[in-house]
């Protein structure tokens, strides 16, 4: 029996060493995988740091931003209130110089009509005088 005892007992060595194999190599997964959690921690945190002070940084421009465009936004609002109000004044002043054209050109007909009378006078004086200017200019050069 001391065969089969050493075979049972050799046997039993065997598969201890295995099972203490295994246990060994489970144990060195649990670390390794105990090391990439750490590491994976360490790395979501730097991370999430990183998103954090990005978005810090982000959110500093955007209310920069918000505030230059509400100050662009008063002085474009200042400028169009000025314009308006200059505007108003110029409309002003166009009514008033269309009111006093309008009450000019009530006197146009009289003064047009005028000037045709004086026009038609002086061509008829110029063609009363024409013959006696003619015998003026010819009698100067010498002729009847």
């Amino acid at each position: 029996m001391s065969e089969l005892d050493d075979a049972k007992a050799d046997w039993r060595d065997k598969r201890l060493d295995r099972i203490e194999s295994l246990l060994d190599s489970g144990a060195a997964k649990v670390n390794r995988n105990t090391d990439m959690v750490a590491e994976y921690e360490r790395r979501n945190a730097d991370l999430i740091a990183e998103n954090e002070r990005k978005h810090a940084a982000s959110l500093a421009k955007t209310k920069a931003l918000i505030a230059e465009n509400e100050r662009n936004h008063a002085i474009a609002r200042a400028k169009t209130e000025a314009l308006i109000a200059e505007n108003k004044i110029i409309i002003a002043e166009s009514k008033e110089t269309v009111a006093k054209m309008l009450e000019e050109m009530k006197w146009i007909p009289l003064k047009s009509g005028l000037w045709t009378v004086g026009i038609m006078i002086s061509a008829i004086v110029c063609a009363a005088a024409l013959p006696d200017a003619i015998n003026l200019v010819m009698g100067f050069f010498g002729g009847k």
